[in-house]
């Protein structure tokens, strides 16, 4: 189905933080809306998970 994944990537203007990321946005079908997950990828080790 059209609209349910949008995928796209960011580079960074710092030096320290270099290569891209890639981000993916899901919206999936649920019983009262639509479910939303998100997956980055490629995050700088700079970039603390938390």
């Amino acid at each position: 189905m059209a609209g349910e994944r949008i995928r796209y990537a960011n580079s960074f203007d710092d030096p320290d933080l270099s290569g891209s990321m890639t981000a993916t946005v899901m919206l999936t079908p649920a019983s009262c809306g639509a479910e939303l997950g998100i997956v980055q990828e490629g995050i700088p080790d700079a970039i603390p998970a938390e």
